[in-house]
């Protein structure tokens, strides 16, 4: 007698899974990248020193071009494609958009899958325009021996900070290695760190950009750890009533960490540069 032949599992099932893993994995990276921009809050204590120590050491990783785009890069990218595919064929039931649609928003989990989705929406462009902001525009311009040239807005306390950092603003006379926008300048850092931080430390100047990067965390550490909530149920970690409560305790508590270092890097620079000026 054969034994009966085991249906495979169905693509959409396979699909989800994969979709739900690749949000964890983005997740652990954003506890990582939004820790490391925390320490760039702490120049009064140490120069910027930790920041600097953390980013030479992930710029100095092997291949790190190949490490962005296999396990960033694509990851993002099909988290994305397969998000927005389920964002446009599943409904929300929170709140009534049409006369068809059924609402009940006294329910917690109906609330949060929908701010599942809005956090969505806002996210990939924000992402795409923080990497094309972080990772092209202001990207450090690599000289010879170990120098790295950025361009930044000038301000009174600039050019102290840029001496505390071991580096120096290039001479108006210098040719220009950057095409430069109406009051900015020139300077040149000994590590790429350093002109990272002068780099973040020019954006969190802006009041309006430290409000756009404030929601922006805000967004992303709710998108990523109450995904991980539901990724614990669908992958069959946490079955019973009370492991899932205790999950939600772990992974609310993970979400206001990460809200905190994120928080912290934004409103921490933006504090340092007041008080500097």
């Amino acid at each position: 007698m054969c034994a009966e032949k085991a249906n495979p599992l169905p693509s959409h099932f396979l699909k989800r899974r994969m979709h739900s893993l690749l949000g964890v994995w983005l997740s652990i990276f954003l506890l990582e990248h939004l820790f490391t921009n925390s320490t760039a809050a702490l120049y009064f204590r140490d120069s910027g020193s930790s920041f600097i120590r953390l980013v030479n050491q992930i710029h100095e990783t092997p291949f790190l071009i190949v490490v962005e785009v296999v396990f960033l890069a694509f990851p993002f990218v099909l988290h994305a494609l397969w998000g927005i595919y389920y964002l446009w064929t599943a409904k929300q039931n929170s709140m009534v958009v049409s006369k068809h649609d059924v609402a009940l928003p006294q329910y917690k989990r109906n609330r949060a899958y929908t701010w599942q989705r809005i956090t969505a929406m806002f996210l990939v462009p924000a992402i795409l325009l923080h990497v094309y902001h972080m990772r092209f525009y202001r990207y450090p311009l690599e000289e010879g021996d170990h120098q790295y040239v950025v361009r930044v807005y000038d301000d009174k306390a600039l050019q102290g900070v840029v001496e505390k950092l071991q580096g120096r603003l290039l001479p108006t006379t210098v040719e220009p290695k950057m095409h430069l926008e109406k009051g900015q300048v020139l300077a040149e850092l000994p590590s790429f760190g350093a002109a990272t931080y002068l780099n973040v430390r020019d954006t969190f100047k802006s009041p309006a950009m430290v409000l756009l990067y404030s929601l922006f965390v805000v967004a992303a550490a709710f998108h990523g750890f109450n995904g991980l909530w539901t990724f614990l149920i669908s992958w069959g970690v946490t079955i019973s009533r009370r492991a899932q409560n205790w999950s939600k305790v772990v992974t609310n508590g993970l979400m206001l960490l990460v809200m905190a270092f994120g928080l912290f890097s934004i409103w921490g620079t933006y504090w340092t540069f007041v008080f500097q000026t």
